[in-house]
């Protein structure tokens, strides 16, 4: 399991959002709601100064933990 910032400070932000995640399985299945998903998207992206591409903008592109934590990762990095 990853114990950097990112990965803890977006656990966080999940659980804040009520979403419970199975902490040894980033790859779980979310099968967040749209009400959730938009509430994770407006979160991540004031908290992370990001802005998540239109393209990207998909529940199907973040079917678990991983997919959010990646493109953040990537978008975070970019930023540098």
């Amino acid at each position: 399991m990853k114990t950097n910032n990112l990965y803890t400070s977006l656990l966080k932000m999940f659980d804040e959002n009520g979403i419970v995640l199975d902490p040894n399985n980033d790859h779980e299945d979310l099968s967040l709601d749209s009400l959730q998903f938009v509430s994770l998207i407006v979160s991540i992206e004031s908290e992370y100064d990001i802005s998540i591409p239109d393209d990207s903008l998909s529940i199907a592109k973040f079917s678990c933990f991983a997919d959010f934590y990646n493109l953040i990762s990537q978008l975070t990095l970019e930023k540098v």
